[in-house]
């Protein structure tokens, strides 16, 4: 879902299994919005990710990643990116 000229150059910096985990909750978090794509530096808010699109959206990173997320946490984030970066710190405490 999420390709192109954008997320690529986007990416081109981020290493290789880090850049597995961005595409994936890239991928997931446009699915769920019902989005042709999103970019690590979208709004959640500004994508309308009311409070059951952010549920929706731990519960699917958490089944993928096999990890666990303070749902205050992920009520703190604005940005897809910062999603990548909650979903990293998660998975390095695992």
């Amino acid at each position: 879902m999420t390709t192109g000229k954008a997320l690529s150059e986007e990416m081109r910096h981020i290493p290789q299994d880090a850049q597995k985990v961005a595409d994936s909750i890239l991928d997931e978090t446009a699915k769920i919005l019902r989005t042709p794509s999103v970019t690590l530096e979208d709004d959640l808010a500004a994508l309308h990710a009311n409070s059951l699109v952010v549920l929706q959206l731990m519960s699917a990173v958490e089944e993928r990643f096999d990890t666990s997320i303070d749902m205050v946490d992920m009520f703190r984030i604005r940005t897809v990116r910062d999603l990548v970066e909650l979903v990293e710190a998660s998975m390095m405490r695992s």
